[in-house]
């Protein structure tokens, strides 16, 4: 007895020193397979076209409807790429003609239209991790996107023409789940004027519209880990253990010297331990364990290879997102996955080991990362 106390001390000791050697700064996120992470995007707003004339006459005079259509993959949780059709037309007020003498006595601005389609190419970046970390239970994000496009407009001679643009924006999001967004997306563009005349050379559009977005499959990035930050990890449980081992050694002298002079049975009554439990943590959506998550399994592998009678308890759990039969079932499979590892990976009888599954259960607060977790515990 004397020596299994001693041995779950240390293992409870060493969990401790796996969750404070886990920083986050080490902890990246990626799309793992090509078609992670792929949306669409509709967009229904309005636009103005800025110039000399239009300020003139008034810019709210010029505004007309604006149309987007959008696709678009993002890589990381901070970065990603966009395509973008937009447009449809523009107006401007003009006294260019009156000013040269040449409107033959009108006085008043003349009104042009012209339509138009410009495609984009932006590179998309999310402010909101960028400055505070990903957490995919954020529901608000901000992004800032920046690329260059072509705009083809229609002359009034027929003749289509295609001006080099440059343009820059912002996109606010907030995502009803995790496949549907809705997005208020700001974009204001330069280009060479399509209007011969006007008095400036530049045209400047400022669009807002508001719209959706589907990720298919919804989002998924992988939790990847620093290569040297698994070695550090395990050096230092190494390292814990070790000091464990050192700081013990007093006190296995001392319970030597007391079994020689009381009965194992009264010196067991006076030691009370708490039955040390750990967690195996789970990516957002995932039931794969990770290199570092398969360190906890691994302790706890050896703890029972030396200790053939001790039993343990499996379960599983979920965060918040998801229907309730959906948590369950993910929750059940992470519970699965460390039976399996435990059993076919490190030789465990599966008969020592009980497993369950409870869903979304705040075991740990608010804190969803580590909801998403399969708690290990001994069985009394």
């Amino acid at each position: 007895m004397k020596k299994l106390l001693l041995s779950l001390l240390m293992v409870g000791a060493s969990f401790a020193a796996s969750a404070q050697t886990n920083d986050a700064n080490d902890v990246t996120y990626a799309s793992q397979k090509c078609k992670n992470n792929i949306f669409i995007s509709i967009g229904v707003g309005a636009q103005g076209l800025i110039n000399v004339d239009n300020l003139d006459y008034g810019f709210f005079k010029s505004i007309k409807p604006l149309y987007t259509i959008s696709a678009g993959k993002m890589f990381t949780p901070k970065w990603g790429v966009r395509a973008q059709f937009s447009g449809y037309q523009t107006k401007l007020y003009s006294d260019y003609n009156r000013i040269n003498n040449t409107a033959q006595g009108r006085d008043e601005y003349q009104k042009f239209h012209r339509d138009y389609v410009s495609f984009n190419a932006d590179f998309v970046a999310n402010l909101t991790t960028l400055l505070r970390g990903y957490d995919p239970s954020h529901k608000f994000d901000l992004f800032v996107f920046l690329g260059p496009g072509m705009s083809f407009g229609k002359f009034h001679d027929d003749d289509i023409r295609v001006k080099i643009n440059g343009s820059a924006g912002l996109i606010a999001k907030y995502y009803l789940n995790d496949k549907w967004s809705l997005d208020l997306d700001a974009r204001a563009t330069m280009m060479p004027t399509f209007y011969p005349e006007q008095r400036t050379y530049q045209d400047g559009i400022i669009g807002v519209t508001l719209g959706a977005t589907y990720t298919f499959g919804g989002r998924k990035f992988q939790k990847y880990v620093n290569a040297n930050y698994a070695d550090d990890q395990y050096a230092a449980l190494k390292r814990a253990n070790d000091k464990l081992a050192e700081d013990n050694a007093a006190f296995r002298q001392e319970m030597e010297r007391l079994l020689a002079q009381k009965p194992t049975k009264e010196i067991v009554k006076e030691v009370s331990v708490e039955t040390p439990r750990a967690a195996v943590n789970f990516a957002f959506n995932s039931s794969k364990i990770t290199n570092v998550e398969e360190l906890t399994i691994k302790l706890w592998a050896e703890f029972l290879k030396e200790y053939k009678d001790v039993k343990i308890s499996l379960t599983g759990f979920a965060d918040k997102y998801g229907t309730k039969m959906v948590n369950k079932r993910i929750s059940e499979r992470r519970a699965e996955n460390v039976r399996n590892m435990f059993v076919e990976k490190y030789g465990i009888d599966a008969d020592r080991i009980e497993v369950a599954s409870e869903g979304h259960q705040p075991i740990f607060g608010n804190n969803h990362d580590w909801n998403r977790c399969v708690i290990i515990q001994v069985v009394k």
